[in-house]
């Protein structure tokens, strides 16, 4: 039992790293300010390691670090991305990137925390 325990706490540690480097690719690839204030927020509260997976899943698909005021999106363009995380004192906080659209192009982009 004791064996299988240390391949989870492994695979905890490899899962992370991977995710690391991932966010670290979208930031060296981002140009807009605002999300890469995003992007090193979810770098800095990476501990729930299946909502960050799926919350980077989501950014490389609508390829969100990519974007800019300007850029035109698909019309289904989600026009929030919020990822929840603990705190130091188990409480919870959320970080939003908002883009502002007028038809299928970007006008502003926000972020938030609460």
């Amino acid at each position: 039992m004791e064996n299988k325990i240390n391949k989870l706490y492994k695979l905890e540690k490899e899962t992370r790293n991977l995710q690391e480097e991932v966010i670290k690719d979208f930031i060296n690839r981002a140009t807009n300010p605002t999300i890469l204030e995003f992007l090193e927020e979810v770098s800095n509260n990476q501990d729930d390691i299946p909502r960050i997976t799926n919350l980077l899943s989501s950014i490389e698909e609508k390829q969100i670090y990519t974007l800019d005021i300007g850029s035109t999106v698909s019309k289904n363009f989600d026009e929030q991305f919020n990822y929840y995380y603990s705190t130091d004192y188990d409480e919870y906080a959320i970080c939003q990137l908002i883009f502002h659209l007028n038809g299928d192009i970007i006008e502003n982009i926000e972020y938030e925390t609460e």
